[in-house]
C-alpha cells in the first residue's frame, strides 16, 4: 500500500522542525555554557591578583618588635618595604564589624598619649556645656571651638575607670561621614591610633575585640 506523498511530506516537516529545535536548544546550551566559563574566568583573573597582594608580607621593626605585615594593608606602597619604621599606617577591614574598615597607625608607646588620659589632662577643660545624645553607654560633648579644636566632638565612657574615648570631627564633604580618632596602648611599647567612620560608635563596646585578631595577626602582643 503506497503512502500518500502529503502524509510523507507532513512528517518530514515536523521531523525538520523537531531537529530545528532541538538544535537550537544545544545551541542556547553551549552559549549558556560559555558564557558562564568566560564569567568564571574574569572572576578568578579578578581575585588572582587581589589574593597573591594579601599573601604577600614584608617585614617592619617597630619600637625593638618585629612585625609580618600583608602588603595589601599598607595605606602607601613606599611602607611595604622590609626594614625598620617610625610608624606604620596601614587599612583594614574589621571581619567582626561586618568589615568596616578602619585606618590604623601604630607608633611607639612614648610618641603618644592614650585618649583616655587626654580625656583629664586636654579635653574636660575644653568641653561646652550640655551633653550630646545619641551613643548608649557614652556621653557626648561638643569641645570649644578654639585650641584647634573646629565643631569636634568626645565621645566617653563616664563608668570606666580606663575609659573608652573618641574624638569625632565632622569632614569637608558632605558626603562622607563623619571620622572619629582613638588612641591606645596596644603593648608595654606600642600605640595604636584608630580612625574610623561615626557609624561603628554605637558598638564601642565591640572595637577592642574586634581589633584583636587583626594586630594579633601581624604580631602585636596582647596587653
Amino acid at each position: 500500500m503506497a503512502i500518500p506523498a502529503q502524509s510523507t511530506g507532513a512528517r518530514t516537516d515536523r521531523m525538520s522542525a523537531s531537529q530545528l529545535g532541538f538544535n537550537l536548544a544545544a545551541i542556547a546550551v553551549v552559549i549558556l555554557m560559555a558564557g558562564l566559563a568566560a564569567a568564571y574566568w574574569v572572576e578568578t583573573m579578578v581575585r588572582a591578583p587581589a589574593a597573591r597582594a594579601n599573601a604577600e608580607t614584608v617585614e617592619r621593626t617597630i619600637a625593638g618588635l618585629p612585625l609580618t605585615v600583608p602588603v595589601a594593608w599598607f595605606r602607601t606602597e613606599g611602607q611595604a618595604v622590609d626594614g625598620f619604621a617610625t610608624q606604620i599606617d596601614l587599612t583594614v577591614a574589621l571581619a567582626a564589624l561586618g568589615g568596616a574598615d578602619v585606618d590604623l597607625t601604630i607608633l611607639p608607646r612614648p610618641r603618644v598619649q592614650p585618649s583616655a588620659a587626654l580625656l583629664d589632662g586636654v579635653y574636660i577643660h575644653q568641653f561646652v556645656d550640655g551633653e550630646v545624645g545619641g551613643v548608649p553607654g557614652l556621653v557626648g560633648k561638643h569641645l570649644r571651638d578654639s585650641g584647634g579644636f573646629q565643631g569636634e566632638t568626645v565621645w566617653y565612657d563616664a563608668l570606666s575607670a580606663n575609659p573608652f574615648v573618641a574624638k569625632c570631627a565632622p569632614v569637608p564633604a558632605a558626603s562622607t561621614e563623619d571620622q572619629c580618632l582613638r588612641t591606645v596602648v596596644i603593648s608595654s611599647d606600642l600605640a595604636v591610633l584608630q580612625s574610623f567612620p561615626a557609624s561603628l560608635l554605637p558598638r564601642w563596646r565591640e572595637l577592642d575585640a574586634a581589633m584583636a585578631p587583626v594586630l594579633a595577626a601581624i604580631g602585636v602582643p596582647a596587653p
